[in-house]
């Protein structure tokens, strides 16, 4: 036995070492492929909650939005209301001004009535008629000023 010959318990120790050797490549292995799934779970975890984080605010905004458009009609709904009663508001102030203004003038008239019925006092001579007359035409004036026509387009505008 000159020649080496690969005998029975040499062939067992290479296959061994070589098969320890492989299995601690296959250990690594499994603990890359370990670990990398353990971050996969931690990124798939962390995509699931923004995924639920998005979704909920897509909610809110939704809700939000609804909300805001009921609103508004609301409000469109109210001002048209609230234009419908000022037209009726302006329309009642137009009438009660020309109510007014007919009162002013039946006003006129009956201190022109008076005026004019009123005679003079006996015995009066030329100057004190003359300055009655002139106290008369102030007076007359003062009642055109206090029962005078009010302009109710002006105060109120057109209905």
């Amino acid at each position: 036995m000159t020649e080496e010959e690969p005998g029975p318990g040499r062939d067992d120790a290479s296959d061994a070492s070589e098969a320890l050797s492989l299995v601690k490549e296959l250990r690594e292995l499994v603990g890359a492929i370990l670990e990398r799934l353990t971050e996969a779970v931690r990124y798939g975890k962390r995509t699931r909650k923004i995924s639920w984080g998005i979704g909920l605010l897509g909610a809110l905004d939704i809700t939000l939005s609804v909300i805001t458009v009921a609103v508004l009609f609301n409000q469109a709904h109210v001002e048209g209301q609230l234009h419908q009663q000022q037209a009726v508001i302006r329309q009642s102030q137009l009438r009660a001004c020309g109510i007014g203004n007919d009162f002013r003038a039946g006003q006129r008239q009956l201190w022109n009535h008076v005026i004019a019925v009123s005679s003079a006092p006996p015995g009066e001579t030329r100057a004190e008629r003359e300055a009655r007359l002139a106290k008369l035409a102030a007076f007359r004036a003062y009642i055109g000023r206090q029962f005078r026509a009010v302009s109710c387009t002006a105060l109120y505008g057109k209905p």
